[in-house]
């Protein structure tokens, strides 16, 4: 009987154990995306994502007249940029089901030159 109390105790304390990495992982994520949202972004240059059933990222950057800077982590994720003024309009318009401002850590250069 004695040894079922200690083996609770350990079970219990493993957990317990388990709390603050916890809670500095959810902190650490929560800075990370903070910083994100509130990093001024490479003008010209936006994260495109195009809906799962629907066209292509690379069909839609293509008829808004972009250029690919990057691949994101999925295949419906690409990094694109133009130096129109309305090329995330565009981007909506040819497709893109999310579009914002690219982060500046994605990379600093700047948009590609046209016909390029």
């Amino acid at each position: 009987m004695s040894s079922e109390i200690g083996q609770q105790d350990q079970e219990g304390q493993g957990l317990a154990a388990l709390w603050p990495a916890g809670l500095m992982l959810c902190a650490g994520l929560a800075g990370l995306a903070l910083a994100t949202i509130f990093s001024d972004g490479v003008p010209g240059q936006y994260v495109v994502i195009a809906p799962p059933f629907g066209p292509p990222a690379l069909e839609i950057i293509s008829q808004a007249e972009g250029a690919i800077v990057a691949a994101g982590g999925f295949d419906n994720v690409l990094i694109a940029a133009s130096e129109r003024p309305d090329f995330a309009d565009e981007l909506r318009r040819a497709g893109a089901l999310i579009v914002f401002p690219a982060p500046a850590f994605l990379g600093c250069s700047p948009p590609p030159e046209a016909g390029a």
